[in-house]
């Protein structure tokens, strides 16, 4: 759905897409109109990026399907790897998932990236089931970019219905994840028990 979106809004741009599983890869191709431009890698994400050289303008991480995500795609150490592959000006978005209120795992990530990135800012999406994060080294403007993309109306609309970005503030403590330390899973496991049993802790 990304390569297609961008395929469309921008189609003088370069993608590349990375996954873990080849016959995704293949059903993409097959069923799904992946675009024939869309450069696609097969392999893990960190080995991916361990050995890539850029630069990229913008660098999408969407691995984070709520309630357990990868912990090494979460860590200062990625995010540091991600840095050295934006060109001047490039910016990371992660789509972090989340339950409604329960920002833990959003604000563990948003912490991470701001030991990295001079800015982050995010917008929660309304469905209450995800964040986007947006971090650069430059203060990232709200509605920037909307009127240079080639959309439809319906897909212009559903854009502005996202709230407006922020500069991102933790809901409560957050840790730093690395790749010693990166208690996504406890993190979650959390979330999960709120919600079975009610409380804060």
């Amino acid at each position: 759905a990304a390569a297609r979106f961008f395929a469309a809004a921008l189609p003088a741009a370069e993608v590349t897409g990375v996954e873990l599983d080849p016959a995704v890869a293949t059903l993409a191709a097959t069923h799904f109109a992946l675009p024939a431009s869309t450069r696609v890698v097969v392999d893990d994400a960190r080995a991916f990026v361990a050995r890539e050289q850029g630069p990229y303008d913008l660098i999408i991480l969407d691995a984070f399907q709520f309630p357990y995500v990868p912990f090494q795609l979460t860590t200062r150490e990625l995010f540091a790897e991600l840095d050295r592959l934006l060109a001047p000006g490039g910016v990371v978005l992660l789509n972090v998932g989340r339950d409604g209120a329960a920002y833990d795992v959003v604000d563990a990530v948003a912490t991470t990236l701001a030991t990295v990135f001079d800015h982050v800012a995010g917008a929660d999406v309304p469905n209450g089931a995800n964040t986007i994060l947006v971090a650069a080294h430059h203060a990232p403007r709200t509605g920037a970019g909307l009127g240079a993309l080639s959309l439809d109306a319906p897909t212009r609309a559903r854009l502005i219905r996202l709230l407006p970005l922020r500069a991102w503030r933790a809901h409560g403590p957050a840790p730093v994840l690395t790749d010693e330390r990166a208690p996504v899973e406890l993190l979650t496991d959390r979330i999960v028990l709120r919600r079975l049993f009610g409380g804060n802790g």
